[in-house]
């Protein structure tokens, strides 16, 4: 049985399957090992805090970004643009009380998404 007949859309729930969930999962790990790599770098180089602090809620906000999407399989852009995903392909969202729903769901990760941006900036606080 492959992805795609697994797959369920289930409105402010989820709206990827197993395929988008790897994908998030995958740009999770190489945004947050990008930014680990960067801070460290800055901090070998000795660069200023606020350069610090930048990188690290950019990263941060990246890398939480997608963590958060995998972890509830559900895509913040397609509730924005009203689709669903199936094997990366985008479908419409007819229903408007489904869309309602997905626009519900989109704004609660994302102010989870923003607290752990928050707190990922003040790593670049660190006085190392």
């Amino acid at each position: 049985m492959s992805d795609a007949t697994k797959f369920v859309y289930t409105p402010g729930v989820c709206n990827i399957d197993e395929k988008g969930v790897r994908f998030r999962r995958r740009l999770f790990y190489v945004t947050l090992g990008a930014g680990i790599l960067s801070l460290v770098a800055m901090y070998w180089v000795g660069l200023p805090v606020i350069f610090r602090v930048i990188a690290a809620a950019g990263f941060g906000f990246g890398a939480s970004l997608n963590y958060v999407q995998a972890a509830e399989q559900f895509c913040i852009s397609n509730a924005t643009f009203r689709t669903t995903e199936v094997g990366l392909k985008r479908s419409k969202i007819v229903d408007d009380l489904y869309k309602e729903l997905d626009l519900k769901k989109r704004n609660a990760m994302l102010r989870k998404t923003l607290v752990i941006t928050v707190l990922s900036a003040l790593l670049g606080l660190l006085p190392i």
